[in-house]
């Protein structure tokens, strides 16, 4: 996989293409997905507990190190006034903003602001206060499973929704296979508490690695540390980036191999993550997975460039080197 230069590798270039946009769907789902669980973990903590950060801030800003050093009048005015009155100011002030950066959406930067009743802005922020209030306490009395579950189905209704309007049927094939097994975790091994969001990152954070790799690699973004490039004359360029990219080649067959035996000794073994209770093997599947893909397209780079190189062409400047 790589470009293609005559109608032959028009498919595999088609194929190449339908990979890249599964590997960015993925990605996307991946970082939201990852995005998501941390929130919702933060906001269960923080609203479950009886001093939460923000009380400790304003506890420390009246002079006192730690909780156990404050009265209890004052731990009480804090906790049950101040904070939340705070906290619903910054909210109330922050939607005030928001509602007037959509009004001046696609003006100038000197143009005036459009006209609109700041009542009604008022009223809007006023129910998003409450909005957010609501919204926080739900997440503060809901198990996570149900919580991430609805949440999932959100963000997968919203995927769906732009990859359908746009015709990236790609997209929405990856939507849907990065949702599914999501949703089977979520379903199965998540209860109330959020203590399994940690591995679940760490999972999630490997595949956005890897087939973010496996994506620079076919825009030829990968970075490259070379010396010799620089003084070579453009003639001998893409002979030089063909027997680069063999090179390449062989090093990821070799920690492919590498990756995928350690993969299948990961399987045989059959252990699990202890908080999330996910199998072991499918924070090394990405590996195994993105290697395979990149070989692909390093094979389909290394062709394009011999076929340059034969034909005396001079290629044009490319991603990132590291000199």
């Amino acid at each position: 996989m790589g470009e293609p230069a005559t109608d032959a590798t028009r498919p595999l270039a088609r194929l190449d293409a339908l990979t890249y946009a599964v590997e960015r769907g993925l990605i996307t789902g991946a970082l939201l997905v990852m995005t998501l669980t941390y929130f919702l973990q933060i906001v269960h903590r923080e609203m479950r507990a009886q001093v939460n950060a923000f009380d400790r801030l304003a506890l420390r800003m009246h002079g006192y190190g730690s909780v156990g050093e404050a009265p209890a009048e004052l731990l009480a005015r804090v906790t049950g006034r101040e904070t939340p009155i705070v906290l619903a100011v910054v909210a109330f002030v922050m939607a005030l903003l928001a509602l007037r950066t959509r009004a001046r959406a696609g003006l100038d930067a000197d143009a005036p602001s459009p006209p609109g009743s700041w009542v009604l802005r008022i009223g809007l922020s006023v129910l998003a206060v409450f909005a957010i209030w609501g919204f926080l306490e739900l997440v503060a009395v809901t198990p996570s499973r149900w919580m991430c579950l609805g949440s999932l189905a959100v963000l997968t209704a919203a995927g769906l929704a732009q990859a359908l309007r746009t015709g990236a049927w790609a997209g929405a094939a990856a939507v849907l296979m990065g949702a599914a097994p999501i949703a089977w975790f979520f379903a199965t091994h998540v209860e109330e508490q959020y203590l399994w969001s940690v591995e679940l990152a760490s999972v999630l954070l490997m595949y956005v690695g890897f087939l973010g790799a496996s994506m620079a690699t076919r825009e030829r973004k990968h970075i490259r540390v070379d010396a010799v490039r620089k003084k070579l004359p453009p003639r001998h360029l893409p002979l030089y980036n063909a027997i680069g990219g063999l090179m390449t080649i062989a090093f990821c067959v070799f920690l492919g191999g590498l990756a995928l035996h350690f993969l299948l000794s990961k399987i045989e073994r059959g252990g699990t993550m202890q908080a999330s209770g996910l199998p072991e093997w499918v924070i090394s599947l990405p590996i195994a997975v993105a290697l395979a893909v990149m070989v692909l397209r390093f094979v389909g780079h290394a062709v394009h460039d011999f076929a340059m190189w034969r034909r005396g062409e001079i290629p044009e400047p490319e991603a990132m080197d590291l000199h």
